[in-house]
């Protein structure tokens, strides 16, 4: 009896099961902006629409998908996760094929590496929070890239092609997915160094510098939140001292889930942040030496860490773990993490030969598939996740504002508005200070038709974080109130520099008062 015939369809059925309870949740976080308040998301009226929306511009396949969700699901979130549950489920099938392809000689490696894939609560935030979309998307463009090439046996440019192209248009970090190629070539399939300045080599060295101009094409939007990311963010000591130690949480997160980051936005240095990032580093030295004493051995164990550490160390947050809603990006990392995990657990069953071992493994996996059931609940209430965190970090900015999107979900705008008030307090003295908070105070201010307190937290947002110009949904907030306050001249000037910033198709709605 085949087991793979009938364990992939049981995995699946068991991965619905557990996601299930989360698939309830509301839009959350970015979800707000890029989909539920975005009215040329929800539109979709033509396709320059949906491309040029204002957030995330270079994440083309990510908008395009929402904006047909919307239409099939009638902006009914519960829809989106659907959607990024049927994404997770291709992008297992997909590893399933490629890992048993790639490890013939250890049939367990493909089947549990994708149960962990399935069932492991490192994952829950890739599918049940939407914004979690690109990272599914960026690690399905990478798989199949690689299914292709390994199925192949060379660099087949009319299947590749449009993958590097779908990859180019999910993420930024999509331009790296010819070189992961690239590397899979000369680390897996054997081919020498000076494959790299091969015809193929160079096309695929080649191609991530051509996606310059494709994001200059498409060039982000303009936003309040300019400068609130990435290394700018922290003084740098502190920086990469909170990167370890994210790093060590991330490693205990394989078998605790209960420490996920939903609920550790970025410590202040501490004894415990210390330690924790010290032993991060001497893991993260070992691992650099292993990768160097056994490449030749073990070239396919070497790419996976090669993989790992390409889906980690060139975002913004390098290892993905820096504030409540950033775990998603783990999602590509995670694949290295189970397949090597896999591996040695395959390893480990085949020197015993015995009956404990499986069965040992077998509990680990009901473990894991009953923690991420749990987790989906969280997510699926869509307050319990922001309440924890507040609770648990009374001073941090970010979790009060969070509180106070979940207060504005449940449209409790007085007490959505308490919360905002708070992180704002909060954000004036962060080293993460940003206008996310203000803006969102404006909002529920202007909903209870508060016109005056509203203008006044709107005028609040610092100056350089409008120095080039301000997304459009600050200048329809602020023609709304200034609108209802009758003062034409700030209507007026509001109105002319939404125009330059975006042109009178955007604004056509409005025109300047006399």
């Amino acid at each position: 009896m085949n087991l793979n015939k009938f364990l992939l369809p049981l995995l699946l059925l068991v991965t619905i099961f557990v996601y299930y309870p989360g698939l309830s949740g509301p839009f959350v976080a970015d979800d707000l902006d890029q989909i539920s308040e975005n009215q040329k998301i929800q539109s979709g009226s033509s396709l320059h629409e949906i491309v040029y929306n204002g957030h995330r511009q270079k994440r083309i396949v990510q908008n395009l998908s929402f904006a047909l969700d919307w239409k099939l699901w009638d902006g009914d979130p519960w829809g989106f996760k659907v959607t990024n549950l049927v994404l997770q489920i291709l992008c297992a099938i997909i590893l399933f094929l490629w890992l048993r392809l790639l490890f013939p000689l250890h049939p367990l490696i493909a089947p549990l590496s994708t149960a962990l894939f399935l069932l492991h609560p490192l994952q829950v935030e890739s599918v049940t929070y939407i914004m979690g979309r690109v990272s599914i998307l960026q690690s399905l463009w990478v798989l199949l890239s690689l299914y292709i090439v390994q199925l192949k046996g060379r660099v087949a440019w009319p299947l590749l092609l449009p993958v590097f192209f779908m990859a180019f248009a999910t993420k930024e970090t999509g331009a790296l997915v010819p070189f992961i190629v690239l590397v899979y070539m000369i680390l897996v399939m054997g081919k020498p160094l000076r494959y790299a300045f091969s015809k193929d080599g160079i096309i695929l060295l080649a191609l991530p510098i051509l996606y310059a101009p494709f994001m200059i094409f498409f060039k982000e939007q303009l936003s309040m939140y300019k400068n609130t990311v990435g290394f700018n963010m922290y003084p740098m000591g502190q920086y990469v001292v909170g990167q370890l130690y994210h790093f060590s949480l991330y490693l205990r997160g394989f078998f605790d889930s209960s420490i996920q980051s939903i609920h550790h936005p970025l410590p202040l240095i501490s004894t415990t942040v210390i330690l924790g990032a010290v032993f991060a580093g001497l893991v993260l030295i070992a691992i650099a030496f292993l990768c160097y004493k056994f490449h030749k051995s073990h070239p396919k164990l070497v790419f996976m860490v090669f993989l790992a550490a390409m889906s980690m160390a060139v975002t913004n947050t390098a290892f993905q773990m820096i504030n409540p809603f950033a775990e998603y990006r783990l999602h590509s990392a995670n694949i290295s993490l189970f397949v090597l995990v896999s591996f040695f657990a395959s390893t480990w069953l085949k020197s015993k030969n015995t009956k404990v071992q499986a069965t040992l493994i077998g509990i680990f996996l009901v473990f894991l598939a009953a923690q991420t059931w749990s987790y989906n609940k969280v997510w699926g209430d869509g307050y319990s996740i922001y309440s924890r965190a507040a609770e648990l970090y009374p001073k941090d900015f970010q979790t009060q504002m969070l509180m106070g999107n979940a207060y504005e979900l449940q449209k409790l705008y007085s007490k959505a508005e308490i919360y905002y008030k708070k992180a704002v307090t909060l954000n004036e003295s962060s080293s993460r200070r940003t206008a996310k908070p203000i803006f969102r105070l404006a909002y529920v201010q202007t909903v209870q038709e508060k016109w005056s307190d509203a203008l006044e937290s709107l005028n609040m947002i610092p100056v350089e974080a409008l120095s080039a110009g301000a997304p459009a949904m600050y200048f329809q907030l602020r023609l709304k109130l200034t609108d209802e306050l009758n003062d034409t001249n700030d209507f007026n000037q509001t109105l002319d520099r939404a125009i330059e910033l975006y042109g009178k198709e955007a604004f056509s709605s409005y025109e300047r008062k006399k």
